[in-house]
C-alpha cells in the first residue's frame, strides 16, 4: 500500500514537474523572440516564475577584448565591472586596471593603468566602447600616446 501511495505522488510530482518546464519553455522561446538584444534567465521558484532580463551592453564590463595596443598585436584587456587587468607582449607585461568613467549612452570609457607589483600609476586609456569593440587612446604617464583597438573575445 505504501508504495502503491509513493507511485501515485511520484507519478504526480514528475507530471507537474514535466508541464512547468514546458511552460517555461514556451515563455522561453516567446520572451527571446520578443526581447533580441538581452539575454533572459528563468528562474523556477515554488508557485512562482521569475523572469530576470540582463542587458547585453551591460556585459561591456565584464569582458575580455583581444587586439592592438600600439604596434603589438598580442594584447588582452579583462575587465570585471570597475577593474580588470591588461597584458601585452604575449602576456610578458601585466598591468592593473582601474573603469574610471563609462558613460553608457555615448560609449565613452576612461581607464587607469596601474604597475601590478607596486600599483604605481603607469597610464590611461581614452576611448569607446561600442558593439563589442574598446579602441581609442592610450597615454602613459611620460605622455607618450599609442592607439589602441581591440575586440570581446567569443
Amino acid at each position: 500500500m505504501k508504495n502503491c501511495i509513493a507511485l501515485l505522488i511520484f507519478s504526480f510530482l514528475c507530471t507537474g514537474i514535466f508541464s512547468s518546464c514546458n511552460k517555461i519553455g514556451k515563455i522561453m522561446s516567446a520572451l527571446e523572440k520578443e526581447t533580441p538584444k538581452e539575454t533572459i534567465y528563468v528562474q523556477n521558484k515554488p508557485d512562482t516564475l521569475v523572469v530576470v532580463h540582463e542587458n547585453k551592453e551591460q556585459d561591456a564590463l565584464h569582458t575580455t577584448y583581444i587586439g592592438k595596443i600600439g604596434d603589438d598585436d598580442s594584447a588582452v584587456l579583462s575587465l570585471d565591472g570597475d577593474a580588470g587587468w591588461y597584458s601585452y607582449y604575449n602576456g610578458k607585461v601585466k598591468r592593473n586596471i582601474e573603469v574610471v568613467n563609462y558613460d553608457k549612452s555615448s560609449g565613452y570609457i576612461e581607464l587607469h593603468a596601474y604597475a601590478t607589483k607596486s600599483a604605481d600609476y603607469i597610464g590611461r586609456f581614452d576611448g569607446t566602447l561600442r558593439n563589442k569593440n574598446i579602441k581609442g587612446t592610450f597615454t602613459n604617464n611620460k605622455g607618450t600616446q599609442v592607439k589602441f583597438d581591440m575586440s570581446a573575445s567569443e
